[in-house]
């Protein structure tokens, strides 16, 4: 069929290559049909190198590609086309709807594409029926802002509203949970909003309200820690741990959360009242190196030792330098902490190690964590 291009059309290509099934996809603006007889869908097509070619409608006017189930025509041709098809489609069964319509085609083995023209929808009287209404009902707090587009609507309207802020104040969002200030609403019931606005005033110095963030470790000492101070409510702050450059012997530290239950290294915290938070971690063992015999773990100038072990009652750290001594479940949680080690001094005053009492464990392993100026060691313990 000759058809005279005139004015613009619209042409859409899927880049095709050899050896690839892209789909290339060409969606109308949303159409509200009327409620009338012999509604038809006409169009100029006009394929090239194409393997398959589609009318799909999407029946509940939604935009993403499996909202389009519905399929009115299909075009299987190839090669190279110069000719213009006229297609003549109906949507009777779609009258009185809010729908959307997609030119969808697939090429092959080359480059393929497809051109539209002269897109057009008739329908014949249109049928006079009881007409449903529907009611939107805006609200806001009227010293912060404005609302607009509440008032009554036929069903299945697409209505405009929009929130603007006075000056000093700003939008924070929708009842609903929109965060958009100007936005559309299909009306299937009658629907009731809230805006809701902020100041963004900066209160006077004397009504501030400052707040304190601690930051802690668990267990203590394993991380440097940051952010922690006085702020003022409302403020986003930034808290988090770094781990430090030296080895740990036998293991290494493992970070598993927060205390609030968030994970995120830094964490951005909101300030709206005295908090502390935790920075909890486990000890993941190396059990290469982590024996129960009383070999050193470590570097031999440490002379570390401990014995008995297995142990109970009683257990003796011999160390050569004053260090802290910690007991440790197999999660790395302190169950011990370091006050309770007792030093030990020679019969010639010189200092020996460490006598801890482990009298109050129940019998299973653990881990001892030793902390001198230099290194932080560890050495598994079997309590009996």
């Amino acid at each position: 069929m000759y058809h005279y291009h005139s004015g613009y059309g619209a042409m859409y290509s899927n880049g095709n290559v050899t050896g690839n099934d892209f789909d290339a996809w060409l969606v109308m603006p949303p159409i509200n049909l009327p409620n009338a007889d012999s509604i038809v869908f006409s169009f100029f097509v006009r394929p090239q190198y194409i393997s398959n070619f589609y009318v799909l409608v999407s029946p509940s006017g939604d935009l993403w590609y499996d909202g389009f189930t519905d399929t009115l025509y299909i075009d299987r041709s190839t090669g190279y086309n110069t000719q213009w098809d006229s297609v003549a489609l109906s949507l009777d069964a779609y009258r009185g709807r809010h729908i959307r319509v997609a030119f969808v085609h697939a090429g092959y083995n080359t480059l393929s594409n497809v051109a539209i023209d002269d897109v057009a929808i008739s329908c014949g009287e249109i049928q006079i029926t009881d007409t449903v209404w529907r009611t939107v009902t805006l609200n806001c707090d009227n010293t912060m802002g404005s609302v607009s587009g509440d008032g009554v609507y036929p069903d299945n309207s697409l209505v405009a509203i929009s929130a603007t802020a006075y000056e000093g104040f700003h939008f924070l969002g929708w009842s609903d949970g929109d965060t958009h200030a100007a936005r559309l609403l299909l009306l299937v019931s009658d629907t009731t909003l809230t805006a809701y606005f902020d100041s963004i005033a900066t209160p006077p110095l004397s009504d501030t309200v400052w707040h304190t963030v601690t930051v802690e470790a668990n267990p203590e000492g394993v991380c440097e820690l940051y952010g922690g101070g006085r702020y003022i409510e409302g403020e986003t702050v930034e808290i988090g741990y770094i781990m430090p450059d030296t080895a740990t012997k036998g293991g290494y530290w493992e970070f598993i959360g927060w205390s609030n239950g968030e994970t995120d290294n830094p964490l951005y915290l909101k300030v709206i009242s005295d908090t502390t938070i935790i920075a909890n971690f486990q000890w993941m063992a190396d059990t290469t190196n982590v024996g129960i015999d009383n070999h050193l773990l470590s570097t031999d100038d440490c002379h570390l030792s401990i014995y008995p072990n297995p142990a109970h009652g009683e257990v003796t750290v011999s160390v050569n330098e004053p260090s802290t001594i910690s007991i440790l479940d197999m999660t790395g949680r302190t169950i011990m902490p370091p006050t309770e080690s007792k030093a030990v001094v020679s019969d010639d005053s010189h200092f020996s190690g460490y006598k801890v009492k482990i009298s109050n464990l129940i019998p299973g392993a653990y881990f001892v964590r030793i902390a001198t100026a230099k290194e932080v060691l560890v050495k598994k313990l079997i309590v009996k």
